[in-house]
């Protein structure tokens, strides 16, 4: 495991509870590194050990701007997650990520995939998705749409209109 994880979770513990807290878990841990490289490799028990003194799960603190890019809603976010991990991969060539995907979305919530070769991190991955969580109004206005267009809406737009706005050419064979 990449010291990404392992620092982010000490700078999360420093923010919240401060310096002595997060020195305190580590002792506790039995973890006698002060810092963790972002770029190095650490034994994936590192993580578990560091976890459990905490007694709390960890969020990405710091990372607010690059998650953001992932979508405005809860559904494009989580589906946008094996894309952010997929660009992570230039930084980090031997990264171990999970995959995600979404299904059975209703206007109370939707049924998230996660699919890892690593073990112990479920209760990690629900810590984070319940940090960063953010309403699903998404689906409701795609059902808006789909109402819409199931009423068999249609637009009058001249050919000549629709010319001057696509752009476009055919070649022939």
């Amino acid at each position: 495991m990449y010291g990404l994880l392992l620092e982010n979770l000490a700078t999360f513990i420093k923010a919240q509870w401060g310096e002595g807290k997060w020195e305190s878990v580590r002792r506790h841990a039995g973890i006698d590194l002060v810092a963790f490289s972002i770029h190095h490799v650490y034994p994936e028990t590192l993580m578990r050990r560091l976890a459990r003194s905490a007694f709390q799960y960890v969020s990405q603190y710091g990372y607010d701007q690059l998650l953001s890019v992932l979508g405005r809603h809860l559904r494009d976010f989580l589906n946008g997650l094996d894309n952010l991990h997929e660009y992570l991969k230039f930084s980090y060539p031997k990264m171990r990520a999970p995959s995600f995907y979404c299904d059975d979305e209703t206007e109370s919530g939707l049924k998230l995939h996660y699919r890892s070769k690593r073990r112990g991190f479920v209760y990690y991955v629900m810590g984070q998705i319940k940090q960063l969580a953010f309403d699903n109004s998404a689906f409701s206005e795609a059902e808006e749409l789909r109402t819409l267009i199931g009423k068999d809406l249609r637009l009058p737009v001249k050919a000549s209109t629709l010319f001057e706005l696509v752009t476009f050419g055919f070649l022939g064979s």
